[in-house]
């Protein structure tokens, strides 16, 4: 039971960390302070971000692990 709290927490933690880091990449681009290209390449990046449980898994959008967590913000319930 412990463990899957644990796991709950960390997974709310990476989408809160998502959520802000795409919220703030739009916040600079909505500010000019900087570009379409700069913010459209670190939305990228940020949705391609891999959660650090899944660093040992194979670097795909659905791991075989049993970690259960998203590997990018996109596969989470918020985007659907």
């Amino acid at each position: 039971m412990k463990e899957n709290t644990f796991r709950a927490e960390q997974k709310m933690q990476y989408i809160i960390e998502q959520f802000w880091l795409l919220y703030f990449n739009q916040f600079l681009f909505e500010r000019g302070l900087i570009t379409e290209e700069e913010r459209n390449r670190m939305a990228n990046r940020i949705n391609n971000r891999i959660h650090p449980m899944k660093s040992l898994c194979s670097a795909v959008k659905r791991c075989s692990c049993n970690t259960n967590l998203p590997a990018t913000l996109a596969d989470t319930d918020i985007m659907q």
